[in-house]
């Protein structure tokens, strides 16, 4: 669940719900301009783009297999420890690359 959705939702619920009770139009703009800075943002790729990247993906041949299994027996045999530092800094890595806050 996104945070920050869950703020944001409950002002634009309050823009075109009735029942909230606020009634000066004054209000409302001021509710709107706020609403239309935190708008989300979508941006489309081109169809050549889109194909590059399949070349490129159909092209390229990873082999994981001897690492998969290497894991696999220390899972089993229980040497297998999670470095939680790591875990942290991967976790907070994607958290900045899909909010697009990559600063």
């Amino acid at each position: 669940m996104d945070i920050k959705r869950l703020a944001t939702g409950g002002l634009e619920s309050r823009l075109t719900d009735p029942s909230s009770g606020n009634t000066t139009g004054k209000a409302s703009a001021n509710n709107a301009k706020s609403a239309s800075t935190s708008a989300d943002t979508v941006t489309l790729s081109s169809m050549k783009d889109i194909k590059t990247l399949e070349q490129k993906a159909k092209s390229s041949s990873v082999d994981n297999s001897a690492r998969i299994e290497e894991l696999k027996q220390k899972i089993q045999d229980g040497t297998y420890r999670v470095n939680p530092d790591q875990v942290a800094t991967k976790l907070i890595a994607t958290e900045l690359l899909t909010s697009g806050n990559n600063g």
